[in-house]
């Protein structure tokens, strides 16, 4: 049988790295041009195997028999997939078990802790244009080894979301539509978090909402540096509207009646659970975890026991716990 290009002549002319609609055909007839042979679809294959009674998970010798490839106990290495009967193990270890010798990286980014456009006013497009590209530029410096590297951006991206913020998700959707995919040797991929990493089926809905603000969680103490001294302070003022009621002695109105705020849902939950199934079904070599945000700590640890390759990203290139920590447990942190 002869294996050669697919009819899609984006695999073709891409070597196999465009495929939007499921697994990459591999083309086996290289160059200018071709006629289509047949097509073969990429089976990723684990073959754990050792000398028998050792039970050891080694290649198996070119001697003879004896060798258990998956638990079963063979008779000679021609009854072997033939992987096995040329010496080479399959590792569940991602970096050894890639079919096609690719080093792949997600990058999961936290963006709105990022920092990566100007506060104190709504962006635009060269704002987040620009941000993005600097992620990519710091992301693609720190996994160097990776040839290709899909970025993944979390955010409040449906629901009930600020007029403020309303253009934000177009103007990033257009920015990573012009953004490279190569930079130099490294494929480059980029995309809005809006489904789980694992079934990209399955959208995220409803990940901003509106509630009325009942009360302020926060606590108050007076300065002696006032100038309109304690008589006269607005601080009680404050302090009755942070425990949700209007300080005017007998005014029926409550802080849900005047004040409102937007909060993000499930977006620090989906970022973990991504990286816990990239963990898991090894879908990449290395991951690097884009976020300023210490609630991201616990994720992190978590990855730092498994056998992928673990990179922390920040901005606040300063010595903390945390940082110590990971650093400890043999996480790589990156800051810029």
């Amino acid at each position: 049988m002869v294996a050669a290009r697919p009819s899609a002549g984006k695999d073709w002319a891409r070597g196999g790295d465009f495929h939007p609609s499921g697994e990459v055909r591999i083309s086996s007839v290289f160059g200018n041009g071709g006629g289509v042979f047949g097509t073969a679809v990429q089976r990723r294959l684990e073959v754990v195997a050792g000398v028998a009674g050792e039970g050891a998970e080694l290649p198996p010798s070119c001697a003879g028999g004896g060798v258990r490839a998956g638990g079963t106990p063979v008779a000679s290495h021609s009854a072997i997939h033939p992987v096995a009967a040329s010496c080479y193990l399959v590792s569940p270890h991602p970096s050894l078990g890639r079919y096609d010798g690719r080093m792949r990286a997600y990058c999961l980014a936290d963006l709105f802790n990022l920092e990566l456009w100007p506060s104190g006013r709504p962006p635009n497009y060269a704002d987040i244009r620009d941000g993005l590209g600097q992620l990519a530029d710091r992301v693609l410096t720190a996994v160097p080894h990776a040839s290709e590297v899909t970025t993944r951006l979390y955010g409040g991206w449906d629901g009930n979301i600020p007029a403020a913020q309303r253009d934000l998700r177009p103007m990033v959707a257009r920015s990573i539509d012009d953004m490279p995919r190569r930079r130099g040797r490294q494929i480059f991929r980029i995309e809005l978090a809006e489904s789980p990493v694992w079934d990209r089926t399955v959208p995220i809905r409803n990940s901003v909402r509106m509630s009325r603000a009942t009360r302020l969680r926060t606590t108050v103490e007076p300065s002696r540096d006032c100038l309109l001294g304690p008589a006269q302070c607005t601080l009680a003022s404050f302090e009755s509207w942070c425990k949700g009621r209007c300080p005017a002695t007998g005014c029926p109105v409550r802080l849900s009646d005047v004040a409102s705020r937007h909060t993000q849902k499930m977006v620090d939950t989906l970022l973990t659970a991504d990286a816990m199934a990239i963990r898991y079904e090894k879908l990449a070599d290395t991951v690097v975890l884009a976020s300023d945000d210490h609630d991201m700590v616990p994720a992190l640890l978590a990855l730092v026991v498994s056998d992928v390759e673990l990179v922390y990203l920040t901005k606040r290139d300063t010595r903390s716990f945390y940082r110590d920590l990971l650093e400890r447990e043999g996480a790589r942190v990156c800051a810029w």
